[in-house]
C-alpha cells in the first residue's frame, strides 16, 4: 500500500517494486498512461500479458493524492484506489519472488533503476497478509499520517526524513533504505 501523486500519466512508472521487467519473477505496483494501476506477480514462467493486470485507466489522477493498494490472498489479485475496489483478477500463483532489489518510486529493467515514478510518494507499506475491504478502508480514513503497525508490517517507510539518502523502515526487520 503506499500513497501517491502522480503528476504525469503518460508512461509507465513504478510504484513499488522487486522485479526486473527483464525476468519472469518479483512483484509490482506501477501506474501507467491514462492513470490506470498495474499488479504484476511473477510466477517464473508466464509472460507479461498472463501475470499483469491492469485496472481500467483514469482510476488516477493528475497532481491528486490517491491511497493505492494492491493484494494477493493466493487465490485472487485486488487493487483498491481510494478504499473502492477498481480490479480483481484470479491468481492462483505461485509467486516467485526473485533476488531484484526492492525500489520505491521506480522499477528495474536490466538490473538498473528505470521508469522512475514522476510524482510523490508517501507512506508505503508491505503486509505480511492480504488486507481485507475494512482495513483498507481503515487505512484510507488515516490519510497516510499513521504509519501501519502490527505483527504484519514486514516494512513501512514513513518517509519522514528531510536529510540524507537514508530512509527508515518502521517493520520489524528493520530494512532501511538509501534514496538515489
Amino acid at each position: 500500500e503506499c500513497w501517491v501523486r502522480p503528476w504525469d500519466l503518460t508512461r509507465l512508472q513504478g510504484v513499488l517494486s522487486q522485479e526486473d521487467k527483464e525476468a519472469d519473477d518479483g512483484f509490482a505496483l506501477g501506474i501507467g498512461q491514462d492513470g490506470y494501476v498495474g499488479f504484476f506477480l511473477g510466477d517464473g514462467v508466464s509472460p507479461d500479458d498472463q501475470v499483469v493486470h491492469r485496472t481500467p485507466p483514469g482510476v488516477l489522477k493528475r497532481n491528486t493524492w490517491h491511497h493505492i493498494v494492491a493484494t494477493w490472498d493466493g487465490w485472487k489479485k485486488r487493487v483498491y484506489v481510494d478504499a473502492r475496489e477498481v480490479g480483481a483478477w484470479d491468481f492462483v500463483g505461485p509467486l516467485l519472488s526473485g533476488p531484484h532489489p526492492l525500489r520505491l518510486g521506480a522499477m528495474g529493467q536490466g538490473g538498473v533503476a528505470r521508469h522512475f515514478l514522476d510524482g510523490d510518494l508517501a507512506m508505503p507499506v508491505i503486509h505480511g497478509r492480504a488486507l481485507d475491504a475494512p482495513a483498507v478502508r481503515e487505512r484510507f480514513t488515516q490519510q497516510g499520517l499513521q504509519p501501519a503497525a502490527g505483527d504484519d508490517v514486514l516494512a513501512c517507510w514513513p518517509l519522514t526524513e528531510e536529510r540524507g539518502d537514508r530512509i527508515a523502515d518502521r517493520g520489524r526487520e528493520g530494512r532501511h533504505g538509501r534514496i538515489i
